[in-house]
């Protein structure tokens, strides 16, 4: 960028002081996750660039560990001499901690000016001053010094640990694929050492460990970058090859040229650099700074000062190499293009040439910021969210942040781009997935990106849809039509405002009267329900709340060459990590949506993002999953932003036919409808053109009280107090994840297995994450039993071992071969979640109405067809207090296999048919099975009595359930309404015990007296 460029800017840019500088341009956007497409599977390529240093030297070269495929292992390693470095014990001495003794905890701090080690305290039981210069110094000598014996280093720097899982003879036990936690070191036969005195939550032990003053390790994680197609760049001593290097950087500051908090510049237009603007003690500070006055001092590996604070230093030029870059205590960047590949051997600059930013009134001392080339990798840390959290790298501590497995849900998948000669795959029936062959619209050619419409090829720009159901019929098409993108060659909409990150389209909105299409035409018209004004909310996306005029650069910046009308704009395909996880950059801070129209919306920030808390999570999946009742029972013409729990019914069938279906998008609207839910409060229209969930507290949890529901949301923490999840757990030698109270509070104590905290208050109302787990994929094979965190056998006491469902099992029944599975939950499922139509979405309303005259959806008459429509939302019915629930019909339910109200031909799986009222009485029984009633009637001609069975149960009898012992030694069995008959051999008293048993065991008995061939008496 231009500096004429950058004074323009600075004389129109308004901005606030808070931790990121907000910019006025377009220039901005959601962050990515780094994955790139994978031609050979169809699926992503996983970032995995990660280097495990062991030291860095003086002259900038790089001891590296060999074979060291993730975190976990790099930064326990300490082998090689590292563990004969470990901190040395000072506490003896009296001269050493600045001249004084170190003994005492105030002297025991900050660097040892002898060995220029960092000084650290151990208190608890040991009070104890540990040196870390063997470990933490490159060359130190070691030797006698101030009474204590040094052992020397071996001319590298490493890093300390300060607790850490070891074998007996004290080498360092990799985590990998477990939650690093005590619990887990335990469990893999290590021991567990930490300098702090807090004992981890539930582990027994002494804590601090006795003698341990932090373990000497390797020096850390570093990334080799990747090229464009998601490959590892070469790394040698000096770091990256030369010719893909990145660069050095550090943070400078700017305050010389006399920024303030509201002038302080952002001179780029790219997320990545704008997140790097920040304020710092007061100043105007970049975080990648490459030439300039440095922020803070820089110390070499040895300890001794590089560059003192606010030394103006160009480090493109003292630190061309990575290893170089880290000698002198900078910052290297490998996961951008930001070096020139000239052939002269020049590292650490930037391809694209560099922004000068004033910052004294000399040129000379003008700060530089590198112009970084986005097209070869992921800008390092503040995008890339999958370089860290995933379970090829292993960055994070608890092993319920790595996220990569995400690629294959839909949410990922939801939007494709194309590209010649890169084929793309998706889920078939069985949850395998298969590369695509064929779209809604036709075939599909990957190797021409090609599709054809009506016969003839079209150029094939995405791919959209397809997880849920499977291709064909699931995946759609975007091509161009002669200029124009069109949906399978016939639609201009093209739902990217739900299926990108990053979406707006401003030169449109919503209105709070949605029949207003216009922003004239809204704001003239008058709300009937508040008798003001209506509103309107321009779609300027979430970005654009904090940025005017935000613009995003797809899906021109891909295909400019192709119209888009009315799509609007986009930053990332598919829902990536960004869009929930509130990652943008610069960030929208709450000031900024406190003062627009969106009071709902939730705050993002850079880096790791800001993700939503408590029942605001809910209103994250209702963004999208929404089906948006109107006012007039469904029939006016306006959304009804008071009654979100109502449901909108559409017609799937051309009329007259009448097949009922929820309109929408998913089942947001059903949750909260639900027993899950059972919400009472109100929408309002959001910056995406959709709606959320009204809350003008900044949707966190301030809504909570409008649920009146008692479902929770319980899962494992590392403490009763902790925010880091546990989530892994060693059985006889193998790894599973934690999913019970018992296993949970078994490892960290009681009180572990609760809701989220919210400051300190237990976020107690459930939300869709409660059950879902949005990282994995109930389509994908593989991944269907983790995509949940609950199932209803977790929280509902109704195992089917139990037999305390009262329905027979076997193949084609909705209990099947699941009784005394894993997935016992599934036939809960078949019943409470039926799907209106085949290709309909399972319900969330979960409750089942045994009345037979109550049905889920309005008659085709009330819906309109052959007469007015005066009815179309479901019907509701009081559940309780809540007088707007929506129920399950007993057709839905029980009528899926056995007909129903459809009659005989609309059974399945061989189950006989039975009338709705018929099925209604079965199911108010499904959960109790009370015993059967015996009854029988009696016929006696001479010595024969016939007993003919006439019991009754609330499900069908099994075969052979009558048992009559005739007492006289004689038994008859048979099935329930079948006659028995006995002649006995002489008249005499007899007493007869007459018995039936239902399918689950319940068994009644009736007992009777009589003299054969005169009378029968009951007893």
């Amino acid at each position: 960028m231009k500096l004429k460029t950058i004074l323009r800017y600075l004389a129109a840019l308004l901005v606030i002081a808070l931790p990121l500088v907000m910019t006025g341009n377009g220039g901005a956007g959601y962050l990515w996750d780094g994955a790139v497409q994978n031609p050979v599977t169809g699926g992503w390529v996983t970032p995995s660039d990660m280097v495990c240093i062991k030291g860095v030297r003086t002259n900038g070269d790089l001891d590296m560990v060999a074979g060291t495929p993730n975190s976990r292992e790099c930064i326990y390693y300490n082998e090689e001499g590292l563990k004969a470095l470990n901190p040395v014990d000072v506490t003896a001495s009296t001269t050493l901690c600045g001249g004084n003794p170190c003994n005492v905890q105030a002297s025991c701090t900050g660097t040892n000016t002898t060995t220029r080690g960092s000084l650290t305290w151990v208190g608890g039981t040991q009070n104890k001053c540990y040196d870390s210069a063997p470990c933490t110094v490159a060359g130190f000598t070691g030797g006698l010094l101030g009474g204590i014996t040094y052992p020397a280093n071996d001319g590298a720097r490493h890093a300390v640990a300060t607790s850490i899982c070891v074998d007996s003879d004290g080498i360092g036990i990799p985590l990998t694929d477990l939650d690093r936690t005590a619990h887990m070191c335990a469990a893999k036969g290590g021991i567990w050492k930490q300098t702090s005195a807090t004992a981890p939550s539930g582990f027994a032990g002494t804590f601090p460990t006795p003698g341990f003053g932090g373990a000497c390790v390797a020096f850390g994680r570093q990334f080799a970058g990747q090229d464009a197609v998601g490959t590892p760049l070469p790394f040698g001593t000096k770091g990256t090859s030369y010719a893909d290097a990145g660069f050095c950087y550090a943070a400078m500051n700017m305050t010389s040229a006399g920024y303030t908090s509201s002038t302080c510049p952002s001179t780029s237009t790219n997320p990545s650099t704008a997140y790097d603007w920040s304020f710092s003690s007061s100043r105007c500070v970049y975080a990648k700074g490459v030439k300039g006055y440095l922020n803070a001092a820089l110390r070499k590996v040895d300890g001794t000062t590089a560059y003192a604070a606010n030394t103006f230093v160009d480090l493109s030029t003292v630190a061309p190499t990575m290893g170089q870059c880290l000698a002198i205590g900078a910052s290297w960047n490998n996961w951008l293009g930001a070096s020139a590949n000239d052939g002269t051997g020049t590292f650490g600059k930037p391809a694209l040439g560099w922004t000068t930013v004033l910052t004294t009134p000399s040129p000379a001392f003008n700060s530089l910021i590198p112009n970084w080339d986005f097209t070869k990798q992921a800008p390092e840390t503040t995008q890339g969210c999958l370089r860290c959290h995933s379970s090829l790298i292993q960055y994070n501590g608890p092993f319920e942040r790595q996220k990569d497995t995400y690629l294959n849900h839909g949410h990922r998948n939801i939007l494709r781009k194309v590209t010649a000669g890169k084929k793309w795959a998706g889920p078939d029936a069985d949850g395998v997935l298969k590369f695509y062959t064929s779209a809604a619209s036709g075939p599909i050619n990957f190797d021409t990106a090609t599709a054809k419409i009506d016969g003839v090829d079209k150029p094939l720009l995405y791919i959209f849809g397809d997880w849920m159901t499977p291709a064909p019929g699931g995946l759609h098409t975007i091509v161009d039509m002669f200029g124009v993108a069109k949906a399978d060659g016939i639609s201009s909409e093209l739902c990217a405002s739900c299926h990108t990150t990053g979406w707006n389209n401003p030169s449109a909105g919503v209105c709070s009267l949605s029949s207003q299409t216009t922003e004239g035409a809204c704001t003239a018209a008058i709300d009937p329900v508040t008798g003001t004004n209506a509103k309107w909310y321009p779609m300027i996306g979430v970005m654009g709340i904090g940025i005017p005029g935000f613009s995003p650069a797809e899906p021109l910046a891909s295909f400019p060459g192709t119209s888009f009308t009315g799509a609007g704009k986009w930053d990332l395909d598919g829902v990536q990590c960004a869009r929930c996880h509130n990652a943008t950059a610069p960030a929208v801070t709450s000031t900024k949506i406190a003062a627009s129209a969106f009071p709902s919306t939730h705050a993002t920030a850079g880096g790791m993002g800001s993700f939503t808390n408590g029942v605001g999570r809910t209103n994250i999946c209702f963004g999208c999953h929404q089906n948006i009742a109107k006012r007039d029972n469904g029939t006016g013409a306006d959304a009804d932003l008071e009654h979100p729990e109502k449901l909108q019914v559409t017609n799937t069938a051309t009329a007259p036919n009448y097949v009922p279906e929820f309109e929408g998008r998913g089942p947001g609207n059903m949750f909260l409808n639900s027993p899950h839910a059972r919400f009472t409060g109100d929408i309002v229209p959001n910056s995406l053109g959709n709606y959320d969930l009204k809350d003008t507290t900044g949707n966190e949890n301030g809504n909570a009280s409008k649920y009146k529901s008692k479902f929770q949301g319980s899962n494992c923490w590392q403490s009763p107090t902790s925010s880091s999840p546990a989530s892994t757990m060693i059985v006889g030698g193998e790894i599973h994840e934690i999913k019970t109270k018992a296993d949970c509070e078994n490892l960290y104590g009681a009180g572990s297995w609760r809701p989220q905290l919210i400051s300190g208050v237990a976020a107690t109302q459930g939300t869709c994450s409660t059950c879902h787990n949005v990282h994995n994929s109930i389509f994908v094979k593989e991944q269907k039993e983790a995509a949940f965190w609950k199932v209803c056998t977790d929280c509902h006491n109704k195992s089917l071992t139990g037999r305390s469902i009262n329905h027979p099992t076997g193949p084609g029944t909705p209990l099947g071969d699941h009784v005394g599975t894993a997935e016992e939950w599934e036939a809960c499922a078949t019943c409470h979640m039926p799907r209106a139509t085949p290709s309909g979405l399972p319900s969330h309303l979960w409750r089942i109405n045994t009345n037979k005259n109550y049905s889920t959806f309005p008659t085709a008459t009330e819906f309109g067809i052959g007469a007015a429509s005066t009815k179309k939302i479901a019907n509701a019915t009081p559940d309780g207090s809540y007088t707007n629930a929506v129920w399950n019909d007993i057709d839905r339910v029980c009528g899926q296999c056995h007909g129903g109200s459809l009659g005989p031909t609309a059974t399945k799986n061989g189950a006989q048919h039975y009338t709705k009222a018929r099925l209604s009485m079965f199911a108010k029984n499904m959960h109790n099975n009370p015993p059967p009633t015996v009854s029988f009637t009696t016929d006696i001609n001479g010595d024969t009595v016939t007993l003919t069975d006439t019991s009754t149960d609330d499900w069908m009898f099994p075969d052979n359930a009558v048992t009559v012992k005739w007492g006289d030694g004689t038994t008859s069995t048979g099935n329930a309404g079948k006659p028995f008959s006995h002649t006995y051999a002489k008249s005499k008293k007899y007493k007869i015990e007459y018995s039936i048993i239902d399918s689950y065991g319940n068994k009644k008995i009736k007992k009777q007296t009589g003299v054969g061939g005169v009378f029968l008496v009951f007893g």
